[in-house]
């Protein structure tokens, strides 16, 4: 009988372990976020200030070996999308090697994180000679001094001017937002936004950032506010996204990929959000190099200082090592059941 209890403790003992197990190899898909600051200011120093939010991203990102860089340069000159009319509430086409999706959504069930909501009006894809995103906020541009900006990481339509993504047709009902969605999945995606309102103190609206990884669930998180006093944020004051540009970029650290990347605007005051409109431009997926050499596609930026927030998927058992581990767990049990004095 002694001889039998040792080997059921043996066995309990096996079980546990081949369960902790398990969840080891469960383990979250890690994630990094990178958030920036804001900047502000419709002039050179905005602009220049606004050009060198990712290089920091850029950096870690190429570290993380995820060195081959491209940039939507231009939405409609070289090809890179399709477009009718010149303006849509989507368009498709290529960033580098992947195909990519880009769209205007309305999100008309904001609690339900798998709800892509539908799609929204027409955006405007626009020339900006004054260099600016919407309301104001400063287009990256890093060499301002010169007309379309010497090194600039995308083209601009006419050697003066920068195309950009201006959503103002979401309906008014509904918060707005931005869709990328990406084939096959990409490891790194980021972006500049400009006039992404979001305040977090209770007299306005967070922003939110979703995306899907590949073969998992969706993640969502609020987009912070870099303003340190939001009772100034609101009207047109700069502060909390409005009038200001940030970039926002995701890197997968282990193995994983985004199947797509959702933006959903917030508001700096009292509004809600739904009226609140959203800008981008310079979308970027980074790749690892394929044997020895990057994909096919147009060469990306070069090498920008940032916050950067951890974000992880939620826990997912898997449900067949859990079962091979109870099963390996219970085969001792059975054993000294039988072979017990």
């Amino acid at each position: 009988m002694r001889n039998g209890r040792w080997l059921v403790v043996l066995a309990v003992a096996f079980g546990l372990v081949a369960f902790v197990g398990s969840l080891a190899v469960a383990s979250p898909a890690a994630v990094t976020v990178t958030i920036t600051d804001e900047v502000s200011g419709n002039n050179n120093p905005g602009r220049e200030a606004a050009a060198a939010l990712n290089d920091q991203w850029i950096t870690d990102t190429r570290n993380a070996g995820f060195t081959c860089f491209y940039q939507l340069r231009s939405i409609f000159a070289g090809g890179y999308f399709t477009f009718t009319a010149g303006t849509q509430a989507e368009i498709t086409g290529t960033i580098g090697p992947i195909s990519v999706s880009i769209s205007n959504r309305d999100i008309t069930n904001l609690a339900d994180v798998n709800d892509l909501g539908q799609l929204g009006g027409d955006v405007v894809v626009t020339s900006s000679l004054g260099k600016s995103l919407q309301d104001g906020a400063p287009m990256p541009d890093p060499d301002p001094a010169s007309p379309g900006g010497t090194r600039g990481w995308y083209k601009v339509s006419d050697g003066s001017a920068w195309e950009y993504w201006r959503e103002n047709s979401g309906d008014p009902n509904s918060r707005n937002a931005v869709l990328f969605t990406f084939e096959p999945p990409v490891p790194a995606f980021g972006a500049f936004f400009g006039d992404l309102e979001t305040r977090t103190d209770g007299n306005g609206t967070p922003a939110e950032l979703r995306y899907k990884l590949a073969g998992s669930g969706v993640v969502t998180q609020t987009i912070p506010t870099s303003t340190s006093d939001q009772s100034n944020c609101g009207g047109t004051n700069s502060g909390c996204g409005n009038k200001t540009t940030r970039w926002i970029g995701l890197r997968g650290d282990g193995g994983e990929s985004f199947e797509w990347v959702l933006v959903i605007v917030g508001d700096a005051s009292t509004g809600g959000g739904n009226t609140e409109h959203i800008s981008w431009v310079g979308a970027t997926v980074a790749l690892a190099p394929s044997g020895s050499a990057c994909p096919a596609g147009n060469p990306g930026p070069t090498a920008v200082t940032l916050a950067s927030l951890a974000g992880s998927s939620p826990v997912t058992v898997r449900w067949n090592v859990l079962f091979l581990a109870l099963l390996l767990g219970s085969a001792p049990l059975a054993l000294a059941r039988r072979w017990r004095p």
